[in-house]
C-alpha cells in the first residue's frame, strides 16, 4: 500500500513558476532534503502545497519512480536547470497531474485534512485563525492519512479555477523554507515579551550555554560518540557527532530553570527542517546539580512547540532617486 505525503514549496517558488507560464505542466519532480528520512519510497504519492496569506494551495500529485541526486535528477529528465538540493523525486510515467498554481483549497476542506502521528491519533493542521492556516504546520514533508489524500485526489479532479494565486506576496528562498506573514502565532505578545526577558542577561547565557555543551558533550562521548565542536563555524549547529556511519548534527540550548523554552536563529531553524541528521539537545536546570536532557528532532520541534519571530532585521531597499518639489 502506498503512502501520502506533502511537500512544501515557497510562495516565491510557485510565483516565479506561474509567472513563467509554466502552469499546466505535468508535475514530474521536486526537490528536497528529507525525503529519505521521511520514508518516502517507490509508488508512494506526493503532493506538492503551497501556502499564501495563510490559504494553502494544491499544486499537483505525483506518484513516486525514485529518489535521485540532482545529477541524476537531471540525467533523467534532460534537464540541467533544476534545483540543487540533497534528494530529488522522480515521477512514474504517466502519474503526474499537471501543476496548478491556482487551486486555493477551502479553508473547511483543510481542518478535515490530517498528518500521521508518532501516536495512534491522527492530528489535524494547524491554524493561526479560523480562516488562516499556519504555513509551518505543513514546511518541509508531512504524511497524509489516506483518507486526507483521497480528498485531495477529489480536489484535483474537481479544481475549476476560481481562485486566483496571490503570487505577489513573495517568500524568500527555495521551494522547502521561507517566511511570510502568517508565521506562527500562538504565542501571545505578552509571552513572547517575557521568552525575550527569559535571555535577556548575555553573561548569564553564556554561562548557561556554557555549562549546557559540557553536560551534552559528556553525555555523547559516554555513549560512545565522538564529538566535535561546531560552535565558531557559523554551520547551524553545536557539535558534529559520529559513531562508525552514524552522524548527528547538535545544537545545544540550555536553560538555568525548568522550563522548556529556547531561540533558534533562522539558520538553525532552517537547518533543524532540512537536515536529516539534525537534533535539538535542550539542557533544563543547567546550572544544578542535576540538569535534564530533553532531546528532539525538527519535525518534533514543529510537533510539540509553539514558535513565532523574535526579532526581524531590516535592510532599506535600493530605490531610484527622486526630488521633492518645495512648492
Amino acid at each position: 500500500m502506498p503512502r501520502y505525503f506533502t511537500h512544501y514549496w515557497a510562495t516565491e517558488t510557485c510565483n516565479v513558476f506561474y509567472e513563467e507560464g509554466r502552469s499546466d505542466e505535468p508535475l514530474v519532480h521536486t526537490a528536497g532534503g528529507r525525503f529519505s528520512s521521511a520514508g518516502i519510497e517507490s509508488g508512494d504519492i506526493v503532493y506538492v502545497v503551497s501556502v499564501t496569506k495563510g490559504r494553502l494551495f494544491l499544486i499537483g500529485r505525483m506518484e513516486v519512480l525514485k529518489t535521485a541526486t540532482t545529477k541524476e535528477a537531471a540525467e533523467f529528465l534532460g534537464n540541467d536547470d533544476l534545483w540543487e538540493a540533497d534528494e530529488h523525486l522522480l515521477a512514474r510515467e504517466g502519474s503526474s497531474t499537471a501543476c496548478n498554481y491556482l487551486n486555493a483549497v477551502d479553508p473547511e476542506v483543510v481542518k478535515e485534512l490530517r498528518f500521521v502521528s508518532s501516536g495512534n491519533a491522527p492530528i489535524p493542521l494547524k491554524f493561526v485563525d479560523e480562516e488562516r492556516l499556519d504555513r509551518q504546520t505543513l514546511r518541509g514533508v508531512r504524511e497524509l492519512t489516506a483518507a486526507s489524500a483521497g480528498m485531495l485526489d477529489t480536489l484535483l479532479e474537481e479544481y475549476e479555477g476560481d481562485e486566483m494565486y496571490e503570487g505577489d506576496e513573495a517568500e524568500e528562498g527555495d521551494g522547502d523554507n521561507s517566511e511570510d506573514e502568517d508565521f506562527e502565532e500562538e504565542i501571545e505578545l505578552d509571552a513572547l515579551d517575557e521568552i525575550g526577558k527569559t535571555f535577556s542577561n548575555p553573561e548569564h547565557n553564556r554561562e548557561v550555554e556554557r555549562a549546557a555543551v559540557e553536560f551534552v558533550t559528556r553525555r555523547l562521548e559516554s555513549e560512545g560518540w565522538t564529538v566535535r565542536s561546531r560552535e565558531q563555524d557559523g554551520c547551524g549547529y553545536d557539535l558534529h557527532c559520529s559513531d562508525g556511519d552514524r552522524e548527528i548534527h547538535v545544537e545545544v540550548k540550555g536553560t538555568s530553570g525548568p522550563d522548556q523554552r529556547f531561540i533558534l536563529t533562522e539558520k538553525e531553524f532552517e537547518l533543524a527542517l532540512d537536515d536529516d541528521d539534525f537534533e535539538l539537545h535542550l539542557v533544563t536546570g543547567a546550572l544544578t546539580e542535576s540538569p535534564m536532557l530533553h532531546v528532539y528532532t525538527g519535525e518534533q520541534l514543529e510537533d510539540f512547540f509553539d514558535f513565532r519571530a523574535l526579532q526581524w532585521a531590516f535592510r532599506l531597499r535600493e530605490v531610484k532617486s527622486f526630488t521633492v518639489s518645495a512648492e
